[in-house]
């Protein structure tokens, strides 16, 4: 009976915020408190009952009796702990205190995975937060069980004075940026939300504009879920700092992708360019068979209807086989002014992009390949034995018509794909719960769709 009535006299003491029946009751049992405290739950523990009315020095006396009981309590319904009921609260004094005697409090976390700094962002309680951030900045990047960081709790609470105090006191760009479980951003999440003072605030910091979630989706994407009067604006606003959907970025890595695939085309074809005009100078100066020696101003005595007069450096297939010389120098100098064409082409700034000047491009480098081998196939001829000199054009000639049919192949191929692919009569599909094909008619103009209902 006698300790029945303590513990109601200790309820009303912290009820009232009394420090002298505490300090009473403390010299007539000092276990009184552990006692009471221990067989408590929810609030209904002297402590919690002194952090909910804000008794300071009630609280400050419990804890210098006492410090380890901090650490015992916690409120069964939400697993709230003492530090988050005074963050809750806003009871700046009863925090100090209590992180005072345990700082390490500050990662509790209760049954949603929130820890006090997590509650005091929600809450709005704007000194607390500070507080509780100097004392344990690593707490603030601790995650709940939904994945969502405190900035992300700030957004989806309209708590922006609390989302600008914390960027402030961690600055970094890692956790400005992270996501949920869902992938969401805290631009995603405001942008959702229509909170436009919010975005607009975001804008200014190092935000990343066109961050992806789950769904691959930017915040841009989220727009259209606002309400019109308000969609423009934040469109605009979003529009202005950079923003682009999912489908602009693509476009634009796909245009970078491919102005890079031209790029590294040009300096290729460049190289080859530049190797075959080498190729063909030197075979214009050095022809098959080589130049003569010397000089010879006389007939052949043994056959004097041979002319054998010939000036030093001239070529000798020129003088044996006359045909073979002319065809060789015209392949070989079309060949070396093609080559001369394709470098200055691809120096003069043309916009390449254009299927016309990549024709372009195309037929000369065709005509330049071609004529390089030509020019191989004579020089072959000329410098092989009568016997056997029809093999080597041969062989050429089989295997460049085998390269040139594989090249007509592949466009023919390319081409017949890209028609297939547009003609409005192609069945198309498309899976969610059902799978629709959908065929056009074009005798009468009708469109008939197919439903293939999946289970």
């Amino acid at each position: 009976m006698e300790r029945l009535e303590m513990e109601k006299r200790l309820y009303g003491a912290a009820f009232e915020g009394n420090e002298n029946t505490l300090h009473e009751l403390l010299q007539e049992d000092k276990r009184v408190l552990d006692r009471v405290s221990l067989a408590c739950f929810n609030y209904n523990n002297p402590l919690h009952i002194a952090i909910n009315r804000g008794h300071e020095k009630f609280v400050e006396a419990i804890l210098d009796h006492n410090p380890e009981l901090l650490g015992n309590l916690e409120d069964s319904r939400q697993k709230w702990s003492s530090l988050h009921l005074a963050s809750a609260r806003g009871h700046l004094r009863i925090v100090e205190a209590l992180i005072s005697v345990d700082p390490e409090r500050c990662f509790d976390s209760d049954q949603d995975g929130r820890n006090p700094l997590h509650i005091a962002a929600v809450k709005g309680k704007i000194e607390v937060l500070e507080v509780l951030v100097d004392a344990r900045p690593f707490a603030a990047r601790e995650k709940t069980k939904r994945g969502e960081t405190i900035l992300h709790l700030c957004v989806k609470y309209h708590q922006l004075e609390a989302l600008k105090k914390l960027l402030e006191a961690v600055d970094d760009d890692e956790f400005l940026n992270q996501t949920d479980d869902d992938g969401l951003t805290i631009l995603h999440l405001a942008v959702i939300g229509k909170q436009i003072e919010i975005i607009n605030y975001l804008l200014t910091t190092r935000i990343e504009l066109n961050a992806r979630n789950a769904k691959g989706q930017t915040a841009l994407n989220m727009v259209p879920q606002n309400p019109k009067d308000r969609q423009k604006e934040i469109e605009n606003s979003l529009r202005q700092a950079g923003a682009l959907t999912a489908d602009e970025i693509t476009n634009q890595q796909s245009n970078f992708d491919q102005g890079k695939w031209l790029e590294q085309k040009i300096k290729a074809l460049m190289v080859v360019a530049s190797l075959i005009a080498n190729m063909a100078f030197q075979a214009g100066i050095t022809p098959p068979g080589g130049v003569w020696q010397d000089d010879q101003t006389e007939h052949s005595q043994e056959n004097p209807s041979l002319n054998n007069a010939h000036d030093a450096g001239q070529s000798i297939m020129a003088y044996h086989k006359i045909q073979f010389y002319r065809f060789f120098i015209g392949f070989n100098t079309i060949a070396f002014v093609s080559s001369l064409g394709t470098i200055s082409l691809l120096i003069s700034g043309l916009p390449f992009r254009r299927k016309v000047f990549m024709w372009i491009l195309n037929g000369v480098m065709w005509l330049t390949a071609t004529s390089i081998l030509l020019s191989y196939g004579i020089s072959v001829a000329f410098v092989t034995p009568e016997s056997t000199k029809q093999r080597p054009g041969n062989v050429a000639v089989v295997a460049w018509s085998f390269v040139i049919a594989i090249y007509l192949l592949g466009i023919a191929a390319a081409y017949s794909t890209n028609k297939w692919w547009k003609l409005p009569g192609r069945i198309k599909w498309r899976s969610r719960n059902s799978v629709s094909a959908v065929v056009e008619n074009h005798r009468n103009g009708n469109v008939v769709e197919l439903q293939i209902h999946s289970s």
